[in-house]
């Protein structure tokens, strides 16, 4: 008796878990779709019966669905919620490009780069470069710090800049985030590098 018990438990317990993605929501133990967002199951999705002609003597009767976009599929599944809004991304209007000098360096070298930034601002700005990854930072000769460059409206300035790592590193390729900053104009852009250690 106890096993019988012990038995109807488990299979209680072992019932499986739904999952459903939107836009399906719980229903009971299934998912049904909710393209409205309104918590409930949307069943009136409408329909039409669609006679297709399949040879010379078969129709075929076809339930056509029509979504809330106005597309119509044979399954109400199908229906999308269009979530995609336009977004307009600023271009930016400040571009970096890296000439290599050395980018394959030993464990306490420094990898050597020009960087040339080209800015179509209307004004000059100071750029200040950083790394984004703690275990490497970047240099100048002679040292500034913070690294920094300034770029007069519409031209393109150049900057030696070599970057090390904070400790050692193992020997394989490394892809290191910088981000060049504007002190002026708040125009920020990240660009990667790689460095490989031998």
């Amino acid at each position: 008796m106890k096993y019988i018990i012990l038995l109807a438990i488990l299979l209680v317990a072992c019932q499986p878990t739904v999952i459903c993605n939107a836009p399906y929501i719980h229903s009971g133990t299934e998912c049904c779709i909710d393209l409205n967002e309104d918590l409930a199951c949307d069943e009136n999705i409408p329909e039409k019966i669609v006679e297709k002609t399949e040879g010379e003597d078969m129709i075929k009767e076809v339930k056509i669905y029509v979504c809330p976009s106005g597309a119509e599929v044979t399954d109400p599944k199908l229906c999308t919620v269009d979530t995609e809004e336009e977004i307009e991304v600023p271009s930016s209007k400040v571009t970096a490009e890296f000439d290599l000098i050395k980018d394959r360096i030993k464990n306490k070298d420094q990898a050597v780069f020009v960087l040339a930034l080209s800015s179509e601002l209307s004004e000059t700005d100071t750029f200040e470069i950083s790394s984004l990854d703690e275990n490497w930072i970047v240099k100048t000769y002679p040292l500034r710090n913070p690294v920094t460059l300034a770029v007069a409206a519409g031209s393109t300035s150049r900057l030696t800049i070599n970057i090390e790592a904070t400790h050692l590193m193992e020997d394989q390729e490394y892809f290191i985030d910088l981000l060049i900053k504007g002190l002026e104009s708040k125009e920020e852009l990240t660009t990667t590098i790689k460095i490989t250690v031998i």
